[in-house]
C-alpha cells in the first residue's frame, strides 16, 4: 500500500477523499467532518507526529498511524487525467484464444460504455496489474506480461500503431486499440507487499 494507490483506487470508487492508516489500509468516504464540527477537534489536526507509519509499499511515504490518517492532504480531483505517452508500449495482435493481457474489465457483465484510456488504467493499477491495453474502442485488458510468449513471438504480434486506430467510445480524441488490436501501456504500479483496503469507511 502507498498513498497514490490508495487515492486511484477511491477515485475510480467515485469517492472524493482517501485516506491511508497503519502502513497498509486504504479508506474512502466523501465526508471526513460528518461528526460536526463541533466534534472536530476531536478528529482532526492531529500533530504530524501521529501520523507517522511508513507505507508498506513504500517507506518514504507515510501512510498514518495507529488509528490516525493521513487522509485530509488527499483529496481527489475529479477532472479526468490523461495517460502519460510515455506509458505506451506499442500495437499488439490479440486473439481469442491467446490474450496477451488476460484479465478482462467488466461492468455489470459488459463493456463500459464509456471506456477510455484513463478508466482502463484506474481500473488496472487498482487491481493491481502493471499493463492495461485498450481494444475495439470499448475493451479493456489488464495483466503483467505482454510479451509472455517469449521474445522470439513478439515480431509475430507487435504492430505498426496505425492498426490501432479506433476512437475511445468515451472519448472520440483517444485511440481504444482496433479490431482484435491491442493498444498497451504500462500503468506504472509496482507489486507491493502484502495490504488491504476497506471500502467506504469514514
Amino acid at each position: 500500500m502507498e498513498n497514490n494507490l490508495c487515492l486511484l483506487y477511491c477515485k475510480e470508487q467515485g469517492y472524493m477523499y482517501s485516506g491511508t492508516e497503519i502502513s497498509d489500509e486504504c479508506h474512502c468516504g466523501d465526508d471526513p467532518y460528518k461528526y460536526g464540527p463541533g466534534n472536530v477537534s476531536d478528529y482532526y489536526n492531529k500533530p504530524d507526529f501521529d501520523c507517522d507509519w511508513e507505507c508498506r509499499g513504500d517507506s518514504e511515504q507515510i501512510c498514518g498511524g495507529g488509528w490516525s490518517y493521513q487522509c485530509m492532504q488527499q483529496k481527489i480531483d475529479n477532472s479526468k487525467s490523461e495517460v502519460d505517452s510515455n506509458d505506451y508500449v506499442g500495437c499488439f495482435v490479440d486473439t481469442r484464444t491467446r490474450r496477451l493481457l488476460p484479465h478482462q474489465y467488466w461492468l455489470n457483465g459488459n463493456n463500459p460504455p464509456d471506456l477510455e484510456n484513463n478508466l482502463c488504467l484506474l481500473y488496472c493499477k487498482e487491481q493491481g496489474y502493471m499493463y492495461f491495453g485498450t481494444q475495439n474502442a470499448n475493451q479493456c485488458f489488464c495483466g503483467d506480461d505482454p510479451y509472455q510468449y517469449g521474445p522470439e513471438d513478439v515480431s509475430d504480434y507487435y504492430l505498426g500503431n496505425y492498426d490501432c486506430n479506433k476512437q475511445c467510445c468515451g472519448d472520440s480524441e483517444q485511440i481504444c486499440g482496433g479490431g482484435w488490436r491491442l493498444s498497451v501501456y504500462e500503468t506504472g504500479y509496482l507489486p507491493l507487499k502484502q495490504g488491504h483496503i476497506q471500502y467506504k469507511l469514514f
